[in-house]
């Protein structure tokens, strides 16, 4: 794990987990991009325009929502 505060000051390029609240500048350097969501209204409208952005350039999109899951 390398955390960094710009994704081009890192090393490594296999998987960006996203923390922020906009497009990290330099994502689609990495194989993969994780971006996590909390459950408060800002941060969900915040999400949806980063969603917008990848959708229109064409990357696909997997929606993993952890909230509708059973706990076991």
């Amino acid at each position: 794990i390398v955390f960094c505060a710009e994704p081009e000051m890192s090393p490594h390029h296999e998987v960006l987990l996203n923390l922020g609240a906009t497009v990290p500048a330099g994502f689609e350097r990495f194989g993969r991009l994780i971006e996590v969501v909390g459950s408060d209204d800002e941060d969900r409208a915040l999400s949806r325009k980063r969603w917008k952005h990848y959708q229109d350039r064409g990357y696909s999109i997997r929606r993993h929502d952890i909230a509708t899951r059973e706990v076991q």
